[in-house]
């Protein structure tokens, strides 16, 4: 069973996908092969008087131990797979009864992983992931565990994955601020002009100034 992308966000992609490593079911294989060479030497050595239906009970027991000891278990391991994602670490498993875990990789505090000396041999390992809240999460049976471990840790350094902080607001720049200042303020040469510039006014003897009429003359001649 495949992870569907169905179940993915607006912009979010897979980056991995994969179920837990095959070596879980070496001890399934074994009991099965078990199993049916156990079936053979029953049908072959059951005495002729016993059959046929002794040979179908041996045939159906078989059948029983295998669904057991193998099929059962392929099927659940088919069922269950590891996906990575920009935003989170995916985990579900199950047939009839499905779990799963989803963890935010915005909320990923600590990143480890363990091998024993078996998980060496095969490539694997557990993958523990530590969140701000919540306990451990353990991805056991990982394959290479290691290269899973370097791709998220690149994810959370390089900071790809989602952020629930809000952007941060925009600033004007100095140059901005210094145009805006200098759109308030009057030209040089404006402001030089104004500051020379002196009214008419009458003298301080009550005369005009040269050249001007004097209004009480009926002749309007100009004042001497």
């Amino acid at each position: 069973m495949a992870f569907s992308k169905k179940l993915l966000s607006e912009g979010e992609h897979v980056l991995l996908e994969t179920h837990p490593h095959a070596k879980v079911l070496t001890g399934n294989f074994i009991g099965g092969a078990l199993v049916v060479a156990l079936a053979v030497l029953g049908a072959i050595y059951l005495p002729h008087t016993w059959r046929p239906a002794v040979f179908w009970v041996d045939a159906v027991v078989a059948l029983i131990l295998l669904w057991i000891v193998t099929l059962g278990p392929w099927m659940s391991w088919a069922a269950s797979y590891y996906v990575v994602t920009n935003r989170r670490v995916i985990a579900r498993d199950g047939v009839f009864t499905r779990t799963g875990h989803d963890i935010p990789l915005a909320r990923t505090t600590d990143l480890t992983f363990k091998r024993d000396i078996t998980d060496r041999g095969f490539g694997s390992g557990t993958l523990v992931i530590y969140t701000a809240a919540d306990q451990p999460h353990y991805l056991r049976n990982v394959p290479k565990v290691e290269r899973v471990h370097a791709l998220i840790s690149d994810l959370l350094t390089s900071g790809s994955t989602t952020s629930d902080t809000p952007p941060a607001l925009a600033m004007p720049s100095l140059s901005a601020v210094q145009g805006n200042v200098a759109d308030t303020l009057p030209a040089p040469g404006v402001a030089e002009s104004s500051a020379h510039e002196t009214p008419h006014s009458e003298s301080t003897d009550g005369s005009l100034p040269q050249g001007h009429a004097d209004p009480s003359r009926p002749d309007n001649s100009p004042a001497a």
